[in-house]
């Protein structure tokens, strides 16, 4: 922990990663949290089963510490997603970062 200029605790992350995916499974929403150790420019990008890309979002210069995004079970094209099973993959410049959801309907 370290002070910020008001005195009050605040918790640096010391590496990158995936806090959770809550709920999990979900339907229709699932919320990822993750924590930056830095500013860094993200890249999130969801796959299918099959390896197949099927939703991607950039943000530039997101903040270090805990960020989050809500997937809404949509594809690039807003189709809602049939039940199964995505993976999540978060990209900064140096760290790739994965984690397992499951959509149920």
């Amino acid at each position: 922990m370290t002070y910020n200029p008001n005195n009050e605790h605040i918790e640096i992350p010391l590496s990158t990663s995936i806090v959770s995916c809550y709920p999990n499974p979900f339907n229709p929403y699932t919320k990822i949290i993750y924590n930056l150790e830095r500013n860094s420019d993200v890249m999130i990008s969801i796959y299918n089963i099959k390896g197949q890309k099927i939703y991607s979002y950039s943000s530039k210069s997101m903040n270090q510490g805990e960020n989050q995004f809500l997937w809404n079970g949509k594809d690039n094209n807003g189709n809602h997603m049939p039940s199964g099973i995505y993976l999540i993959k978060i990209s900064t410049s140096d760290i790739v970062l994965t984690q397992k959801v499951t959509l149920l309907k």
